[in-house]
């Protein structure tokens, strides 16, 4: 069959010119004046490329970005021209009257070069969207790997979650680099190889395009098999689940707390587990789960993540309560910004509200940091410790042993080694705080506009009154033998 060259003008055999060595890939021409059809094909024609490649970046650039609809919408309005009709850039040759001479090889790098702007723009309608994706993919995934507690308020939607931004990421990124291989090499190979080198050329890159898009759907469903691989089990008693997690040889990660309302699962409160040893899988039994009154069913959902990590949840009704022993180590987000527990040995939520949290230890301890949005309050067995951290309400502390540091709304308090029972009492909205301990005779007032630091050591608190100084907005309060202090600093 023989047809026109588009790019010389000849009249050749096929599809290759053998004078100016490219290829005429017109396999079916366009109708004179159509400005609906022929959209594909025109474009193929003024930039040499295959008409399939370019049906395929308007799908993709389609579905992934909606730009492909926009721009085949505008093309439209064009009418396409005919393949057997020869290069625009050819009338400079054949107008005498325009008095413009153009060397061959002028007109050839002036036309690759146009080429190669329209190839741009129509790798710009797939790139832009694919690389907007990834971008937010990595973006997502590499804050979720440093903070993974960022998940969990938007844990139920399904494109936020890690999964599916990993599976975006896994998908756009090698759909990337086979567009990228396959564009450019066929671009730059359609103007260098003859027809029976480009023949053999375009059968391997094809076949090299479909086992690369092959490769790369397996790779990410293994990958993604072994990150969101999740199982179900209704755990009711401690040995059920300890049989579990020595099964299946999986170390915690986190434990997240959820509650259901009305079809709806709302994630109240997660503990972080940091630093957690394997070992706590062989030592479950030390873990009780105990219910008040007889034992419950709850739904333990445990979704698995990178490296190996599985992610806890427990399901609660509301109104319930959970115990937890044995636990080293633990860091509570939530409603709370920071708490740190070290060597606790009970730990007990009641309600899904977190109104109460019940923590005792054996001389463990405990630093409290931010608890200024919920009513907290500590219970510890050998230092027999209170603290109601309400905002609005008045901070109270008893201690007689052990060792305690709290960060609050109204700034930093430590206590250590006293003996004998101390109260702190701190109004938010009175111009007066107050320490006293249990005999009465010590009791300090202290200014409205100062924020103290205390810094209470000594074994024993003497029953004599002490000594008031005010030196550079520094309230000192030393007892009479000087073995406790306690220091007020002003801040403004």
């Amino acid at each position: 069959m023989k047809q026109t060259c588009s790019k010389c003008g000849r009249e050749i055999d096929g599809n290759w010119c053998d004078d100016c060595h490219s290829a005429n890939f017109a396999w079916r021409r366009v109708r004179e004046g159509s400005k609906i059809f022929g959209v594909c094909q025109g474009l193929s024609i003024y930039t040499h490329l295959p008409v399939a490649a370019i049906r395929l970046a308007f799908v993709v650039a389609a579905i992934f970005g909606g730009w492909g609809i926009l721009l085949y919408l505008i093309l439209c309005l064009f009418p396409a021209r005919d393949a057997s009709e020869a290069s625009p850039l050819s009338q400079f040759e054949d107008d005498d009257s325009t008095g413009i001479g153009i060397f061959e090889s002028s007109k050839k790098i002036l036309y690759k070069f146009l080429s190669f702007i329209i190839f741009v723009i129509l790798c710009a309608c797939l790139y832009l969207p694919l690389f907007t994706i990834c971008t937010v993919a990595v973006i997502v995934s590499i804050s979720g790997w440093f903070y993974p507690y960022l998940q969990i308020g938007v844990y139920r939607s399904t494109f936020f979650e890690l999964g599916a931004i990993g599976f975006l990421w896994g998908i756009c990124n090698p759909l990337l680099g086979i567009v990228t291989i396959y564009f450019i090499v066929h671009w730059i190979l359609t103007f260098h190889l003859k027809k029976w080198q480009w023949t053999i050329t375009k059968t391997v890159i094809t076949w090299f395009v479909i086992a690369a898009t092959c490769v790369s759907c397996l790779w990410m469903f293994h990958l993604l098999h072994r990150k969101t691989h999740s199982k179900t089990w209704n755990v009711a008693t401690t040995s059920q689940l300890s049989q579990i997690l020595q099964t299946e040889n999986i170390p915690i990660r986190r434990i997240f707390f959820t509650t259901h309302k009305k079809k709806q699962t709302v994630v109240t409160y997660s503990l972080y587990v940091h630093e957690l040893s394997s070992n706590i899988v062989k030592n479950m039994d030390n873990i009780d789960m105990l219910w008040n009154e007889k034992p419950r069913w709850y739904n333990l959902h445990m979704l698995k993540k990178s490296f190996a990590y599985f992610d806890i949840f427990i399901y609660m009704p509301e109104n319930e309560n959970l115990e937890l022993r044995g636990i080293p180590r633990l860091y509570i987000t939530g409603k709370w910004r920071k708490v740190f527990l070290e060597n606790i040995d009970e730990i007990t939520l009641e309600n899904t509200q977190i109104k109460t949290l019940n923590i005792n230890t054996n001389g463990g301890k405990v630093r409290i940091e931010n608890a200024d949005v919920a009513a907290m309050y500590l219970y510890l067995t050998s230092c027999e410790t209170i603290i109601d951290a309400f905002q609005g309400k008045d901070s109270k502390i008893y201690q007689n042993d052990g060792w305690l540091e709290m960060v609050d709304f109204a700034g930093k308090i430590q206590l250590q080694n006293i003996v004998g029972h101390c109260k702190i009492v701190r109004p938010l909205f009175e111009n007066n705080n107050e320490i006293t301990t249990d005999s009465g005779n010590i009791r300090i007032y202290f200014l409205h506009d100062f924020i103290p630091n205390l810094d209470c050591r000594g074994e024993n608190i003497v029953n004599s009154a002490p000594r008031f100084s005010m030196e550079d907005k520094l309230l000192k309060i030393v007892s009479d033998n000087a073995r406790v202090t306690l220091k007020m600093y002003g801040l403004k």
